[in-house]
């Protein structure tokens, strides 16, 4: 008989393995449920924080990735909710309509803590209260949402990861800011203030007429000319353009059968996609792509990739961390870096926003099979379908 972790595993993404293992180790009941897997958790803390240290340099770090994915599954269970997401590497599990819970920072607290199962106990309320909307990110994603309903109501939250968030239209917004400033809990002063400052974001979002197509806006040449030193390529799926409202069309071009180049006009703590009807004014196609290009290149002095290997198969992975990695499969420079450290490399994959992988022709079917497990827990999933790099004597454009 299936038990409550294994009916999680489609929202599980790698904690399912990860809790798995755990629970083998340190031999907890995988059928334990409730109050007992959480007691079964705590002991497990408990003693691995005062056993005698391993030689096993590792050995922690196993640890906190076990026990993190058993507890993160624990809460996801007890609340409910989308479940593992990832970002940039980092991984967490949603939980309610708003909150993010971050299991491996709590099980680090506790192997830190004077206490192990105050602290342990501290974290499991923490996640309470994030599916409640009344958490330290919940409560901000929560306020962003009831003002997009009374002022937006053709507007919503489309995807999350902590406090950045994208709606449908595909504007970004980074909301840490507003976040730090209150403290949490928040005192009901903090709580009006909050809201306050939704409203003035949501007034600053560029507006919709009901389901009309939208008229382009005016916009001065000195404005045009600081747009153009803000825009940024990104990669999207071709269904991003398709769900987004009627009468919002994007400014792109094709990369391939199933990816489109956006761009975006990217500001301090938030980003837009330009839309179709902005390029008059901003010069055109061919020239906003020529300024996200320079852009990209600005930003691109550290780019960097490292050698992936699966199972036979050797590849390179973006590991700028800078969220851009997937964009330079346009950048000619980028290709020129890959084939330096990976001869062979002729085709590129962008799973999601922030990764970009490398490899020869050859290994085209398992890159695909490699980035669709990638998509499968990414916030941006892009494509897994190989794009063929140009020739390294040819402009930056993909085939």
């Amino acid at each position: 008989m299936a038990s409550w972790l294994d009916e999680l595993e489609e929202r599980a993404g790698p904690l399912h393995a990860a809790a798995r293992a755990f629970c083998a180790a340190y031999g907890i009941d995988w059928a334990a449920d409730g109050v007992a897997a959480a007691e079964a958790l705590g002991r497990a803390v408990d003693a691995f924080c005062h056993q005698q240290e391993d030689e096993d340099p590792h050995q922690e770090d196993r640890f906190l990735e076990g026990a993190g994915a058993y507890l993160g599954l624990l809460v996801l269970h007890a609340h409910g909710g989308p479940g593992h997401v990832s970002h940039a590497g980092r991984h967490r599990v949603l939980l309610g309509a708003h909150g993010t819970f971050d299991p491996f920072a709590a099980i680090d607290a506790a192997l830190d803590a004077e206490e192990p199962l105050l602290s342990l106990a501290d974290s499991l309320t923490l996640a309470e209260s994030e599916a409640a909307d009344s958490g330290p990110i919940s409560s901000v994603v929560a306020a962003l949402a009831a003002a997009l309903l009374r002022a937006r109501p053709d507007e919503r939250v489309a995807r999350r990861f902590e406090l950045e968030i994208e709606l449908l239209d595909g504007t970004q917004i980074d909301l840490r800011r507003v976040a730090a400033s209150s403290s949490w809990p928040r005192s009901p002063s903090d709580t009006l203030r909050l809201a306050r400052d939704m409203e003035r974001l949501v007034d600053m979002l560029p507006q919709r007429r009901g389901h009309a197509p939208l008229e382009a806006p005016s916009m001065t040449p000195e404005q045009a000319r600081e747009c153009l030193t803000r825009v940024l390529p990104r990669p999207v799926p071709v269904t991003f353009a398709r769900e987004l409202p009627e009468g919002v069309a994007l400014a792109t071009e094709r990369l391939g059968d199933d990816v489109l180049l956006a761009f975006v006009e990217q500001h301090a703590g938030r980003a837009r996609f330009l839309r179709m009807d902005e390029l008059g004014h901003l010069g055109g196609l061919a020239v906003v792509r020529a300024a996200a290009l320079r852009n990209l290149r600005a930003r691109s002095e550290r780019m960097r990739f490292e050698p992936l290997q699966v199972g036979s198969c050797t590849w390179l992975a973006g590991k700028s961390g800078d969220g851009l990695d997937a964009a330079r499969v346009v950048l000619s420079e980028a290709h020129a870096r890959a084939r330096a450290l990976l001869p062979s490399a002729s085709v590129a994959v962008i799973p999601h926003r922030d990764t970009i992988l490398f490899g020869p022709a050859e290994d085209a079917e398992a890159l695909t099979t490699y980035a669709r497990d990638l998509m499968a827990r990414a916030p941006h999933p892009i494509s897994a379908t190989p794009l063929r790099l140009p020739a390294a004597d040819a402009a930056s454009t993909l085939d």
